[in-house]
């Protein structure tokens, strides 16, 4: 779960392999509805370069107008 203020939400990470089963990119996403509005964020790296704090950096730096 993702929680905003008082808003619940889902967060997912998923790992796409390439071709022989090695973990190639990491996608970070995170998927919230307020009232009838979706919001979404995705962060979607290589994995030989991807940070999470960075990440987490990238992803906590929005604001919500609700």
């Amino acid at each position: 779960d993702w929680v905003f203020e008082t808003n619940k939400g889902i967060k997912a990470e998923i790992d796409i392999p390439d071709g022989e089963g090695k973990v190639q990119m990491r996608v970070e996403c995170k998927v919230i509805v307020v009232g009838k509005v979706q919001y979404q964020l995705v962060v979607m790296s290589p994995t030989d370069i991807y940070e999470q704090g960075v990440a987490d950096d990238f992803l906590n730096s929005f604001r919500f107008i609700f």
